[in-house]
């Protein structure tokens, strides 16, 4: 049985196979690609901004609301407390921002958890601006101490929380992104090395073999 013809007709195909990967590769490198940059740039990126953001914004409040307990200074409480006002508008809006980035079970989870302890903290520093602007100074700064800022620091920390895990999340499909490059390189150097030697070696062993079958190179 002749096998030159199979042998042929193999190499062929492999050849268009490889044809056929080579010129769909970077059309699916380019989507794999941009499916994953997507992620970060609508997901990762906005949702590490946004609560980043909320983040510094909530941690001025607090401040905002510490000097308005610790002043004896009627017009420098207002000021405070106007700022604190600004800085909560502020904070909302982050949340909002923040709320449509959400991609996964955990994330969402994460953020009702922020949600709750907001929730508690604002309650209590509620009534330590109304006892701040009652007047009534040794309370508001005993309620401050005693339960505002435990509260606060539960807060700030599941939002800190939100914070690396969206870092971590973008650096993570970064690195996923950088794999991905390296195994497309690796693979378009592979299949380029290939076509070299196919080039060179596939019509090398024709000439060979019509030398043995006792063609001339003359004949050529």
């Amino acid at each position: 049985m002749n096998r030159k013809p199979v042998k042929r007709i193999a190499l062929g195909a492999f050849a268009l196979v490889s044809l056929l990967v080579i010129s769909t590769s970077p059309l699916t490198a380019a989507w794999l690609i941009k499916s994953r940059a997507s992620k970060i740039v609508n997901g990762r990126l906005p949702g590490l901004a946004s609560s980043s953001l909320a983040n510094i914004n909530v941690s001025e409040g607090f401040v905002q609301l510490a000097r308005s307990v610790h002043s004896a200074d009627v017009p420098a409480q207002k000021r405070s407390l106007a700022r604190l006002a600004e800085t909560t508008q502020a904070v909302d809006r982050h949340y909002e921002v923040h709320r449509a980035t959400l991609q996964t079970a955990e994330e969402r989870e994460a953020f009702e958890q922020v949600m709750r302890r907001r929730a508690a903290y604002r309650e209590v520093r509620q009534a330590v601006v109304a006892l701040v602007e009652q007047g009534k100074g040794n309370e508001a700064r005993r309620l401050f101490d005693d339960d505002c800022v435990p509260k606060f620091q539960a807060y700030l920390a599941a939002l800190g929380g939100i914070v690396d895990h969206h870092a971590g999340e973008a650096r993570m499909d970064g690195d996923r992104i950088l794999r991905l490059c390296q195994i497309i390189l690796v693979v378009q150097v592979a299949l380029l090395l290939f076509f070299f030697v196919y080039a060179f070696f596939v019509p090398f062993v024709t000439f060979m073999e019509k030398l043995n079958n006792g063609v001339t190179v003359k004949d050529y």
